[in-house]
């Protein structure tokens, strides 16, 4: 029996103030509207699809500076998600548990190909405008028990479930690694060396537990692990570089393999994953970079690839295989598509819906 097609999309960072933008921003700018992409990406799932948001499926918690007790960011996702015709899987980002919204003053709208220039122009007509000196601090505050942002969907934080011929294990790698004031000592002043120190919290030992009991399952085709943020990424190009227990923390910061990673247990992780029988595919989100990678498990070998080595070594349980998707909701310098991963029985490849290769303003011919 052929599986239905998996459709995996990270970052999609859903917030009803887009919908204020698209009102106040002339329509000449070339807008990316996140709300819109998840929208576009719902109506191509068919009855027979899976469905996967891979974290910062909202951009914060609250639909506006002053809270309100009926409405929310989450409401609006929850109101997107809820047209979808197939199974739908959710996973949170380090975004899903921020309060408050960024100040775009200083934060920026380039993420949603929005010049620092027009913004400016239109800042008062869009809000989150106004310094709120301290009070900026309250971007980063959690509260773990008040914003249980999965509390209407039907799986916990951390989760594994089967469907035709995969096994799927999602795993929340956390909020920012900012959130703890304690990390502040691991990040700037124990680890100078890092140039771009890790961004989120990472995994716990109860999440390795259910990695582990999920890969001991039986002899499916595949195991999907799901996680946001990744165990590693570079911008640098990665050659052919051994893995090992002692050589972790100097690989990332010999190879720059930090920015964007979790904080930790990352090593536990890379490690379970090596020990492992099991034919694995790691799809991580979070860095807005489509990148792919491959560790050799007899080998602990781990080298950058293209989508084509990752078809070529897909049904070989000797190869882990990590695929980090292009962002739904937002572009950075490095890439300015936007899309969708789209797993079938025949191949893994990522789906461009949007190319921002015009930057702010809309190309003459439209």
């Amino acid at each position: 029996m052929a599986s239905g097609d998996l459709l995996i999309a990270g970052d999609l960072h859903v917030a009803e103030v887009w919908e204020k933008i698209k009102e106040e921003i002339p329509r000449k700018y070339n807008f990316l509207n996140p709300n819109k992409q998840l929208k576009k990406l719902i109506s191509k799932v068919k009855k027979n699809e899976y469905l996967v948001l891979n974290g910062d499926l909202v951009d914060y918690y609250y639909s506006d500076y002053v809270p309100k007790k009926d409405r929310n960011n989450w409401a609006l996702f929850y109101e997107i998600i809820n047209n979808c015709k197939g199974e739908t899987f959710l996973n949170l980002g380090n975004h899903d548990y921020r309060k408050y919204a960024w100040n775009f003053s200083i934060y920026g709208l380039e993420h949603v190909n929005i010049s620092s220039s027009v913004r400016r122009k239109y800042g008062k007509q869009i809000g989150f405008h106004k310094f709120r000196f301290l009070g900026e601090i309250k971007c980063l505050w959690v509260n773990l028990n008040k914003f249980n942002s999965l509390k209407k969907f039907r799986h916990k934080r951390n989760y594994a479930v089967v469907i035709p011929g995969k096994d799927l294990v999602f795993l929340n790698t956390g909020p920012d690694a900012a959130t703890r004031w304690g990390n502040y000592l691991k990040l700037n002043t124990l680890l100078p060396m890092y140039s771009d120190p890790p961004m989120t919290l990472g995994l716990n030992p109860l999440q390795l537990r259910l990695l582990k009991r999920t890969l001991k399952l039986g002899n499916r085709k595949e195991c999907i692990v799901v996680i946001h943020a990744p165990a590693f990424f570079s911008l640098k190009k990665l050659e052919k570089v051994k893995v090992g227990w002692h050589s972790y923390s100097a690989l990332k910061v010999k190879h720059k393999l930090n920015m964007g990673s979790f904080l930790f247990n990352g090593w536990l992780f890379l490690r379970t994953l090596i020990k492992s029988k099991r034919n694995i595919i790691v799809v991580s989100s979070h860095t807005h970079l489509p990148k792919q990678y491959i560790l050799d498990k007899k080998t602990k070998t781990l080298w950058e690839t293209r989508m084509s080595e990752i078809n070529k070594y897909r049904n070989n349980s000797r190869y882990v295989k990590f695929v980090t998707t292009m962002a739904m909701g937002g572009i950075i310098e490095y890439s300015r598509k936007v899309g969708y991963l789209k797993i079938s029985d025949e191949k893994i490849e990522h789906k461009v819906m949007k190319n921002f290769t015009h930057k702010y303003l809309l190309p003459l011919e439209s």
